[in-house]
């Protein structure tokens, strides 16, 4: 997930999926891809709901393919 848009999941429903039990981790977040940092407005109320059910966040904070942070 690189943008809390994907999927078309709103947050009502995350949280319902949570509940449900379906959604144990929230990952892998790739908002590096995409040039944002998580304390951007639209991951807000989804690390909320992680917080309030104890939710793990796994974000990628590394490069991407095999060389791909040297390349030009």
């Amino acid at each position: 997930m690189d943008d809390p848009a994907d999927y078309d999941m709103d947050s009502a429903r995350f949280e319902e999926l949570i509940r449900e039990k379906k959604i144990e981790v929230f990952g892998e977040i790739g908002a590096y891809y995409t040039g944002i940092t998580l304390n951007a407005p639209g991951w807000q109320p989804y690390l909320r709901i992680c917080e309030k059910y104890d939710i793990p966040v796994a974000v990628h904070v590394g490069g991407g393919p095999p060389e791909s942070t040297y390349s030009c």
